[in-house]
């Protein structure tokens, strides 16, 4: 016999309405949760939308920072997935950011796990779908689609953001490749992309 039980919702914290989050990610000892996506605070009103991304403590909900991301056109920014890295240095971040009105760049974000401050932002040509940390700490990956709709995954220094490579994969009938997820296996050593 199998016994069920229903969940419980334990707490609900909120962000000024906000009008989406797109991905959660929790810290490698469990005491905080990352979420990231579009406020709808308001401050998007006179402009553009900017990525948010909020600390919560994991057992209370309390908010920690909130880290806001506005690119260098001052445009619409959509962050879409966030990770943690394994031993808690930073939280990362990546999404699409309009650089001209015909423009996307790929933007990947590094913030201070303590007070999200920003260590560092990349960008890159495309729209940026996840990222992943390996788990010796030295290298962030995105992945998502660029130049004729083709998954391109970048691989960036954790510490500095200092690109490393690129491997993009065009499928074998030259149409379109859309990526969603990156993971790093468990060593480290490989990189899997889906889409």
């Amino acid at each position: 016999m199998v016994r069920r039980t229903a969940a419980a919702i334990i707490q609900v914290s909120r962000y000024n309405g906000s009008a989406a989050a797109y991905s959660v990610a929790v810290g490698p000892a469990g005491r905080r949760v990352y979420v990231t996506g579009v406020p709808g605070d308001g401050a998007a009103a006179t402009s553009s939308r900017d990525y948010a991304t909020i600390a919560y403590k994991a057992a209370t909900g309390a908010r920690l920072w909130v880290s806001r991301y506005n690119g260098p056109a001052r445009r619409d920014d959509v962050a879409s997935s966030v990770t943690a890295g394994p031993h808690g240095g930073k939280v990362f971040v990546t999404g699409v950011s309009k650089l001209t009105r015909l423009r996307w760049d790929y933007a990947t974000v590094a913030c201070n796990v303590a007070t999200g401050a920003r260590h560092w932002a990349r960008r890159y040509g495309g729209f940026a779908c996840s990222v992943a940390a390996s788990p010796n700490r030295r290298r962030v990956y995105v992945t998502g689609y660029s130049a004729g709709n083709d998954y391109a995954t970048i691989a960036y220094n954790a510490a500095t953001g200092a690109q490393l490579w690129v491997r993009r994969y065009n499928g074998p009938g030259n149409g379109d490749d859309t990526v969603y997820s990156v993971a790093i296996g468990p060593g480290g050593r490989r990189v899997f992309v889906t889409g």
